[in-house]
């Protein structure tokens, strides 16, 4: 085996060893920790409350303004595509009909 090849394989080595994933914290800090207990579908609820008054919820003007977009967006593609179609078909038919 000579330098250069010695190198290379020293080389990927150093990657293999940079690639590896970091030990997983979260999987070793929970083997400390007791099994949790069952949640009640009243305490699910109130979590689920909890974590929705977090939310940023959009403004009423903001989702007028997002759905014009997409409203007029939409309009101007479908009335490409029925131009392409009208106009291929009559293409079609002109040179085929």
């Amino acid at each position: 085996m000579n330098r250069q090849t010695k190198r290379l394989m020293a080389r990927q080595q150093a990657q293999t060893e940079a690639s590896r994933p970091a030990p997983n914290r979260r999987a070793a800090s929970q083997k400390n920790l007791p099994e949790s207990r069952r949640v009640t579908p009243r305490g699910y609820l109130k979590e689920v409350g909890e974590e929705l008054s977090k939310v940023n919820w959009p403004t009423r003007k903001v989702v007028v303004n997002y759905s014009t977009v997409v409203f007029v967006t939409l309009t101007l593609l479908i009335a490409l595509i029925f131009g392409l179609n009208f106009v291929f078909s009559k293409a079609v038919l002109f040179l085929f009909g």
